[in-house]
């Protein structure tokens, strides 16, 4: 029987009700404790004897720099007589018996799970990267419930490996029966902090606003549209949830109701944040609240002028408290080799995890030790008939790398062998979760190679799996697939294939070449190559998207495919360059870069005023990379040069670059000064591109193109339909349909310009180095184009637009929205940043604003961004400033929260004429959260524009207003449900 300990008052504040939580011999959750003290009453076992050690593989972050370094080793957690321990790099948590470190069980996941579990009575709750909450038995790894953070499928490459849009990366933690954790690590995707209950699953709150919110950014007088980037351990904090940020400082949530306490950037430049944070109950203010510390060895990071430390204990990480003894384990623990990386006592017994993968666990009794040595990687049974198989493909394709996907998996042995011989990372596809989980616990082995095989349950057409990702299609069973059920499957399996020779073979009969083939064209791609070969029909995608450009460094790529709005494609950190670093070649699928070696041999600068010619650099070139620009994977040369007709030429290390790399405007504007004899105000360097011209959407004319540009030395790129700059984050603004200045929040931009549409995808590359300003998420990345349904917002800009032809007006959104049709829609209240000025007026002045992410929308027709913010007791709303004439009229509605017919009834009256009468949402949309769209047209409207709400049953609502002046083309509005593409 397990002891319950006392503790005083000072200390129980920072551990929160925790013999609710387990009893004080165990180590429930990482660091000890809700507080992540890392305080234990657990005395170290003295004499220290080994009982003993287990080797498994070295833990691989998911990123290189350390401030974003969460899972640089295992961190094990102890209930009773069971250690539980995530491996991320089989997607799995396992279970081991304390007394010998002999597994017990293992759960396997969709995806890395790369933070520590949490331990409560009989149960273990965790995160993985497949967007899943997990709640399982303690005792035999039964699942008892699991809950997706959001309704989407959708999938992307994360730090190599296939994980969801929004991976569970903001670490549990539980207090008082509640399990609180984060979703989702870019704030342009949406970004879910939640409250479940422990017991049920059942969600108590969700806070899914903070990844849309305008303010400071890392750098004086930087300001963007961005958000929460929640990547390593929740902390409680008496009735405050604080949620960390990454490379940046934590959030702070009311833990109660969810809402956002305090959130900031840290603003002041080069001052470097960091994952870390725990409480020290020994400097408590009160009796519930402790002082926040960090780890200025976690906060510390290289600058291109010297090292960096930002705020914090040096060595905090390090250290824990047991038994009132302090212990700093990073100097060395005795019988341990290695790089100790964490340290845990249970139950009489001392664990302690090594950087190298090992396992120890000491406690006092005298034994001979068992020692649990790493398994070599395992190796498929030869299937003879599989070996010819696998020879045949590699005679039909010169394909030898990349990602190949296996469909109709039933037993995993195609997929399996594949991996094994080949250097694909296979993924395959089973039709249901059973089969894919008994092929994970057959072939995942604590020792197998991460990410070179994934198994992922599901049909094609559900999974939503990322375009452009597989070099190789093959089926285990075509018979278990759908190719057989019409041209939406294969085009579904189409768009899947990679540009430039992707190849899927297909097992149809030769009759159906011909229709295979007029599908393809009928759906555009010209590019598709249809060639038989025996019993297999190859569809190749040969060559360069119809639309997408190369890009040569020539500052210009007018590339079709790259249009408003974006969405993630991959990210990943594997090519890093530094900030001032000359931009890439794009070519055929390959980005080629070559990055200043900045941390070589400085040379003397040139001339100040001519920073951007060659020859003012301090830094000198390194050698070219590579890399595939669809899946962020590094290519050696040899593949490069297999893939491209021609690599590109690049410098050699003789080449003196410049400081910064301009375009031609830069100089242009350089040359006129000098031809006056005038001298710069201001570095030529910094100089903004020229913004040309425009149509104003919401007055219908010609006038001078205005966006917001923060803070950022790259003054923007004009590539052909989209202007690139960093303005605080990576942004961009799409000419096409004058976006706005649309911020990709979490990352850094290069000084030099980094963002470059081309080959089909904007092209974000990694160029951070040399920098220790706190963006959250320094990383590399690729965005795709999505559909109009995709919530994406901008800060458009301020000024003011009267009369007005055409508007909408977005109550309680996050930001400002253009449709492709012409529609501004303008954020009421306006909190995105710049808007312009119109005249909008409600009655009662302030309602009651709600914001739901669109992604709860689940059916009904109209924009789900507009439905799903909006305006509650509403009484009035008066539009003044329009342009005399008829337009058509269409109202946004949605309900948010009533689960019946008869809860919410109301009339509308539009310029003092009923238009909606007993007018119940719920009953008109079919159901809650479904958009409804009500629209009228040849409305004579005399410069304003007033609607009237009469309440019956519970407070009137509106979402939004849309206003098209008659004449002008009209969106037309989407249809939402299951299928739509979120």
């Amino acid at each position: 029987m397990h002891r319950l300990t006392s503790y005083s008052a000072v200390t129980l504040f920072g551990l929160l009700s925790f013999a609710s939580i387990a009893t004080a011999e165990d180590w429930p959750t990482w660091r000890h404790d809700a507080g992540r003290t890392n305080i234990s009453a657990n005395k170290i076992p003295s004499p220290l004897r080994l009982q003993w050690k287990r080797q498994l593989p070295p833990v691989t972050p998911a990123f290189r720099k350390s401030r974003l370094q969460f899972d640089q080793g295992y961190e094990p957690i102890v209930l009773g007589d069971t250690m539980y321990v995530a491996l991320p790099h089989i997607d799995a948590v396992v279970a081991y018996a304390v007394e010998t470190g002999k597994e017990k069980w293992r759960f396997y996941t969709a995806g890395p799970v790369r933070l520590a579990p949490v331990a409560w009575r009989d149960r273990l709750y965790f995160g993985s990267d497949d967007g899943h909450l997990y709640c399982l038995s303690a005792t035999d790894g039964k699942l008892q419930w699991k809950f997706r953070a959001v309704p989407s499928a959708r999938k992307i490459l994360g730090n190599g490996r296939l994980i969801s849009v929004w991976p569970v990366r903001g670490g549990p933690v539980l207090a008082d029966e509640t399990l609180y954790f984060a979703a989702g690590v870019w704030p342009l995707e949406g970004v879910f902090v939640y409250a479940l209950n422990a017991w049920s699953g059942q969600v108590e709150w969700v806070n899914d606003r903070c990844g849309t919110l305008y303010g400071k950014q890392p750098h004086v007088g930087a300001e963007a549209l961005g958000g929460l980037s929640p990547q390593g351990y929740l902390l409680v904090n008496g009735d405050e949830l604080l949620v960390p940020c990454g490379a940046a400082r934590p959030a702070t949530f009311n833990r109660h109701s969810g809402e956002l306490l305090d959130f900031t950037l840290p603003s002041e430049g080069t001052v470097p944040g960091g994952w870390f944070m725990r409480m020290d109950p020994q400097l408590a203010r009160d009796v519930r609240r402790g002082k926040i510390e960090f780890d200025s060895v976690v906060n510390r990071d290289l600058h291109e002028g010297g090292l960096r430390t930002g705020k914090g204990v040096a060595g905090l990480r390090t250290q824990v408290t047991l038994g009132g003894t302090l212990l700093k384990y990073a100097d060395g623990v005795k019988g341990v080799d290695g790089d100790i990386h964490s340290v845990v006592a249970a139950n009489g017994r001392l664990f302690v995890t090594t950087r190298e993968g090992m396992i120890y666990c000491f406690g006092e009794p005298e034994v001979s030790p068992f020692f649990h040595p790493a398994q070599p990687a395992p190796k498929p049974d030869v299937d003879k008939a599989l070996a010819s198989t696998i020879t045949h493909l590699r005679t039909l394709t010169p394909v030898r790398d990349g990602y190949a996907f296996v469909l109709g998996t039933r037993d995993g042995r195609l997929a399996e062998q594949l991996a094994a011989e080949t250097n694909f990372h296979v993924i395959a596809l089973a039709p249901v979760e059973s089969n894919a989980d008994a092929i994970r616990q057959r072939v995942l082995e604590p020792s197998a190679q991460a990410g070179r095989l994934s198994i992922v349950a599901g049909q094609l057409e559900e999974v939503a799996f990322p375009q452009y990702l597989a070099d190789l299609i093959v089926a285990e069973d075509w018979g278990a697939t759908r190719l057989n059920t019409g041209a939406d499957y294969l085009l579904t399996l189409y768009e899947r294939l990679k540009p430039y020779g992707g190849v899927a073979c297909l097992a149809v009969e030769p009759t159906r070449d011909e229709e295979i083939r007029v599908w393809l064209r009928t759906a555009g791609h010209s590019e598709a190559r249809v060639e038989r070969h025996g019993d297999l029909l190859l569809v190749r995608r040969a060559g360069a998207l119809p639309g997408a450009v190369d890009y040569i460094n020539n500052w210009s790529a007018p590339d079709a495919l790259v249009r408003a709005p974006l969405g993630i494609l991959w990210f990943d950190d594997s090519v890093a360059h530094f900030k001032r670093a000359p931009q890439p070649t794009i070519v055929g699928g390959v980005m080629v870069s070559q990055d200043k070696d900045w941390q070589g041999k400085v040379d003397k600068m040139g001339p100040v005023n001519h920073l951007h010619r060659n020859g003012t650099g301090r830094f000198r070139l390194l050698n070219a990379s590579f890399m595939d620009v669809y899946t962020g994977r590094v290519l050696s040369r040899d593949e490069a040069e297999s893939r491209l007709e021609q690599v590109p030429k690049t410098q050699g290390s003789d080449f003196r670059p410049p400081y910064q790399f301009r375009p031609p405007y830069v100089e242009k504007y350089l040359q006129e000064l000098e031809s006056r004899r005038e001298k710069p105000k201001i570095y030529p360097f910094q100089r903004q591109a020229d913004k040309g011209q425009m149509t104003n959407p919401l007055t219908g004319l010609v006038e001078p193109r205005c966006y917001v540009k923060s803070y950022g030395c790259d003054g923007g790129v004009d590539y052909g339909h989209l202007i690139t700059m960093r303005s605080a984050t990576p942004a961009f603004y799409d000419k096409r349909i004058e976006s706005g200045t649309i911020n990709i929040a979490g990352p850094r931009s290069g000084c030099t310009n980094s963002i470059i549409p081309a080959n089909g995808v904007l092209n974000m590359p990694y160029f951070y180095e040399g920098c220790t300003c706190s963006y959250p998420l320094p990383t590399g990345a690729a965005l795709i184009s999505m559909p109009q349904t995709f919530e994406q917002w901008t800060a458009w800009g301020s000024g003011t637009a009267k009369p007005l032809v055409r508007i909408g007006i977005n109550l309680g959104a996050p930001g400002d929205r253009m449709t492709h049709g012409g529609t501004l829609f303008l954020d009421h209240p306006s909190v995105g940043g710049p808007s312009p000025t119109v005249k909008v007026t409600t009655q009662p002045a302030s309602p009651d604003y709600f914001y739901h992410h669109s992604l709860f929308i689940q059916a009904g027709k109209g924009w789900p961004w507009v439905c799903a913010s909006g305006a509650k007791g509403i009484e009035s709303l008066r539009l003044t400033e329009l342009k005399s004439g008829t337009f058509t009229v269409r109202l946004y509605f949605v309900e948010p929260q009533h689960t019946a017919a008869g809860a919410r009834v109301f009339d509308v009256a539009l310029q003092g004429e009923p238009v909606l009468t007993d007018f119940d949402i719920f009953v008109a949309a079919r159901g809650r959260m479904k958009c409804l769209v009500k629209e009228f047209t040849g409305i004579q409207l005399d410069g304003d524009c007033t609607l009237t709400f009469t309440a019956h049953k519970s407070e009137s609502l509106l979402s939004g207003i849309e206003l098209v002046s008659t004449g002008l083309p009209l969106d037309p509005l989407p249809k939402n449900g299951p299928r739509t593409p979120k």
